[in-house]
């Protein structure tokens, strides 16, 4: 193993197996109208997943790992605000607790008001939990 990366503690590995392990496809139960489809939202993903991790113990703790960068753009004579987040997820269980930066996820979302800055959060932890658990 190489020396900078850190073992992931068993009592977790195993948390994370369990669930993996009892959780079922993830219904899609919003419709994107514009590209005509349907997803899994991060409510979708969150009620297939959280009582599963309560029953072995699992906490996943998003942290947000520095500022939101926001940068102002003016295209074709508008502005637009957007901002660059970056999150970290800490996983603990009752005995151990581990977190890698490099699991984090990094973003960029248009600002369009203060709501802006929790949907930023719950799209980068969806994204981190699809990828953790194989969704």
């Amino acid at each position: 193993m190489r020396a900078d990366i850190q073992p992931m503690p068993k009592s977790i590995v195993r948390a994370l197996a369990t669930v993996q392990a009892n959780v079922e496809a993830v219904s899609k139960s919003q419709f994107n109208k514009m590209g005509g489809y349907k997803f899994a939202s991060a409510d979708d993903i969150y009620a297939a997943i959280t009582r599963k991790m309560g029953l072995v113990g699992l906490v996943i703790k998003p942290l947000e790992l520095s500022p939101p960068e926001i940068q102002r753009i003016e295209k074709e004579g508008k502005t637009a605000q957007w901002g660059k987040f970056r999150f970290g997820f800490m996983l603990a269980c009752e005995d151990d607790t581990w977190f890698d930066e490099r699991a984090s996820r990094t973003l960029f979302i248009q600002i369009l008001g203060p709501q802006t800055f929790n949907a930023a959060e719950s799209y980068a932890q969806k994204q981190f939990l699809r990828g953790l658990f194989k969704l």
